[in-house]
């Protein structure tokens, strides 16, 4: 799911400076790699989907796509919104019963619940439905008003679910009717990004002199780590993913315009290396099918790698919008969500 925390008049800076610096760098599309130890490498065509607005956020539940907008902070013209589409629809319909006026910054199917975060900072936070959008409710109990930022990635972990916040992390064992911190180690900062691996709970979190970077929880949130060896240069972690033993790092450009990208761990976090080739840019999102992953980038488009992220290829036929904010794997599809609405590819198998 989620990965960037989406603060609009922030973030649309960030976006507008990594645009210009990378889209003259953009590689051009070619065929995929075919890699003799990854049999399902796959070839990318993008349809779009219809709902052609900001689109922050993507869940998938059964058959149902949910799709998450922003609000446009400079015009007011776009509302906050979830739609929902099936998979092979063409229609999308409104589900913001319960919902207030308010960017999305994240959404997760987990079992028979869709979680919502918000972008704003001004309380609203987590909201759950229970009816599959039909109506939602205000699940913050536990949670103090946030001050910077909202709501940004979920995770499960065990029979908990783990939520990222503009003030931290926070454990739910009741499927977010109750909230704990889960803090103890971690920086007073907002977290961007979540994953799970085994019993481990990895964190990106923003830097600042307190520290950030990538964190590392063995005990369901009771204490975290630094986990950064390898991580010196690159600026925020806007993503994180886990494929088989490798955790994948989406990162933006450090302080020196350079840095940024894909970084992968072998050792559960104990040390990153960088795994660029083929794609130098700030990453944004990640979504796993099988051996294949795809990284969605801030104005370069999505990346595919079928060798555990050894090399990356451009996957942008059909895709006119290049600036990705999340990516879901659905059934036998692929979903970016992009300035400029969503867009579907079937995954086919080589």
């Amino acid at each position: 799911m989620k990965n960037i925390i989406r603060n609009k008049s922030v973030l649309d800076f960030i976006i507008f400076i990594f645009t210009l610096v990378l889209l003259a760098g953009c590689q051009k599309d070619g065929p995929l790699p075919v890699s003799s130890a990854n049999v399902n490498s796959t070839n990318i065509n993008w349809t779009t989907y219809g709902l052609g607005l900001d689109i922050s956020a993507l869940a998938v539940s059964g058959g149902n796509i949910f799709g998450g907008t922003n609000v446009d902070s400079d015009s007011g013209f776009f509302e906050g919104r979830v739609y929902v589409s099936t998979i092979n629809g063409s229609t999308w319909q409104s589900a913001n019963s319960g919902l207030p006026n308010q960017g999305v910054a994240a959404l997760a199917a987990i079992g028979s619940s869709i979680f919502m975060g918000t972008a704003d900072a001004d309380g609203s936070g987590i909201y759950v439905s229970t009816n599959n959008g039909s109506t939602w409710q205000r699940a913050n109990n536990g949670i103090p008003v946030f001050t910077i930022g909202g709501a940004t990635s979920f995770e499960v972990s065990g029979n908990s679910i783990i939520a990222g916040t503009g003030v931290g992390v926070f454990v739910s064992a009741d499927n977010g009717g109750s909230w704990q911190s889960a803090n103890s180690g971690l920086p007073p900062n907002g977290v961007s990004a979540l994953a799970v691996s085994g019993n481990s709970i990895f964190a990106g979190v923003w830097r600042n002199i307190y520290g950030g970077g990538v964190y590392v929880s063995t005990n369901n949130g009771s204490s975290w780590q630094s986990a950064n060896n390898g991580l010196a240069n690159i600026g925020e972690v806007y993503a994180l993913a886990v494929s088989g033993n490798t955790i994948f790092a989406g990162t933006s450009n450090g302080p020196n315009m350079d840095g940024g990208g894909v970084y992968i761990s072998t050792d559960n976090g104990n040390s990153w290396q960088l795994a660029n080739n083929g794609m130098h840019f700030p990453v944004s999102s990640f979504a796993v099918s099988g051996s294949s992953i795809f990284a969605g980038t801030a104005g370069c488009g999505v990346y595919v790698s079928t060798n555990n992220g050894s090399s990356w290829q451009s996957a942008n036929s059909g895709l006119s919008n290049l600036q990705v904010n999340d990516l879901a794997v659905g059934g036998n599809s692929i979903i970016a969500a992009t300035y400029g609405g969503i867009f579907v590819s079937t995954l086919n198998a080589d």
